[in-house]
């Protein structure tokens, strides 16, 4: 009777998501219910962004940016912690960069930039107002930037509810951005 109590609470809490087996050592080892195990990737919303980013490069005639999963996560991680400690900046309350956070992320840059914003509940919404402001504007059709990562996250109870980081960047080592045909 305990062992199968035992096994169906350790089925209960991977399905819940806080509980997870090291990939190498293969020993089990619990986590914040905050925390991703397996980070399902991009969702259709954050990869509509990147369509209508390159939508409005493509009407400037500029090269579009190719998706990167480094700089997705970081800007993923920025959106979730806006929503659950519920602010709105550049800036982590602990007075992280956005640089700092992108390099954390594992992307070694030699150009980099970051929008955020907050309310938006869509990638219409928020892709409009970016490109009605002109710094945001300036970031998303800046021809030193290669590849995008896009995060969102939701909190019903901030003050906004619905976070939206864009991170723009060129690898270290890259001069002109690759064709990404």
């Amino acid at each position: 009777m305990k062992k199968n109590f035992a096994y169906g609470f350790i089925f209960f809490l991977l399905l819940t998501g806080i509980w997870g087996v090291h990939k190498e050592s293969g020993e089990g080892f619990f986590f914040s219910s905050k925390a991703s195990f397996a980070d399902p990737g991009p969702t259709s919303g954050e990869r509509k962004v990147l369509d209508l980013v390159n939508q409005e490069r493509e009407i400037e005639n500029l090269p579009p940016l190719t998706w990167n999963n480094k700089l997705f996560a970081a800007a993923r991680s920025h959106s979730e912690d806006m929503a659950q400690r519920d602010y709105i900046s550049h800036e982590s309350p602990e007075g992280e960069t956005f640089n700092e956070r992108i390099l954390a992320a594992g992307y070694d840059y030699n150009a980099s930039g970051e929008n955020i914003a907050a309310g938006q509940s869509s990638p219409e919404t928020v892709m409009s107002n970016w490109m009605s402001s002109p710094e945001h504007r300036a970031n998303i059709l800046n021809n030193s930037f290669c590849e995008i990562g896009v995060g969102y996250a939701y909190e019903n109870e901030s003050k906004y509810g619905h976070y939206w980081t864009q991170k723009f960047g060129r690898q270290q080592g890259v001069t002109v951005c690759p064709d990404p045909s």
